[in-house]
């Protein structure tokens, strides 16, 4: 069995996590030989901070205060740097996505994939937000970069070298295509499962959607314009001086 280390950025989710945590635990109860639940509190001005700290006592959890900008991707890039073991999931902390596919996602991880992604195939979330989630999917993931995976999704499982081995340059939106486009340069493997996505348990949703959607879809463009420079790049042939024998 796997060890993992699960990544959850938090903000202002006190009403969540105590659930979330049960949720885990009883989903990798049996699925995994040990693992370490690494909470990355991103300037909560609610109960999260003390509720996860109460929670250290029954849980194999790490609570650590941002450093840096606000921001999920900021929080993830933070989170990687403390997980100790092989493997690794970010997951939200909103119960949209349920612990209970992460064994299914690691089983494909254990049949050759590096990433997997959680692909949001029932949707029952906000119907704004489904809308520029489809949209977004079609247009700037399957048009624009040729993926089939939904890349927007917050669960994924990957190998930890993956993010030893790329460096993502995110805004505060905007890690996961980047990540998964590094990834593919890269040649690492990339598989996906279906899941259900429910509405949040409590709490207000914490995406502006028109104004992440509009940052995301820009910087899908700058990546397909960076990309496509790095292809053609590796194309040209390599210049030789005259002096060579």
């Amino acid at each position: 069995m796997q060890n993992l280390s699960l990544i959850v950025p938090v903000w202002n989710e006190d009403q969540n996590v105590q659930l979330l945590a049960e949720e885990i635990a009883s989903s990798l109860a049996g699925k995994v030989e040990k693992y370490e639940l690494i909470f990355i509190d991103d300037h909560s001005t609610d109960k999260t901070y003390e509720v996860i700290t109460s929670l250290t006592q029954h849980y194999p959890i790490k609570l650590f205060a941002k450093k840096g900008k606000q921001g999920k991707a900021y929080s993830l890039l933070e989170g990687f740097k403390h997980a100790q073991y092989d493997l690794v999931c970010m997951i939200d902390a909103d119960l949209q996505y349920s612990p209970k596919y992460i064994p299914v996602m690691i089983q494909k991880i254990e049949k050759g994939a590096d990433i997997v992604v959680a692909n949001r195939y029932i949707y029952k979330g906000g119907l704004i937000r489904k809308i520029c989630s489809k949209a977004f999917n079609f247009v700037f993931v399957q048009l624009l970069h040729g993926f089939n995976v939904d890349a927007q999704s917050g669960l994924k499982v990957f190998r930890r070298s993956v993010t030893e081995h790329i460096e993502v340059n995110p805004s505060p939106w905007t890690f996961d295509l980047e990540f998964l486009l590094k990834a593919r340069h890269a040649n690492y493997i990339i598989s996906s499962v279906n899941i259900e996505f429910i509405k949040r348990h409590a709490g207000e949703s914490k995406i502006a959607v028109l104004k992440s959607s509009y940052e995301i879809g820009l910087s899908a463009i700058k990546l397909r314009l960076f990309m496509t420079y790095k292809e053609k790049s590796a194309s040209l042939p390599v210049p030789t001086s005259k002096f060579a024998h």
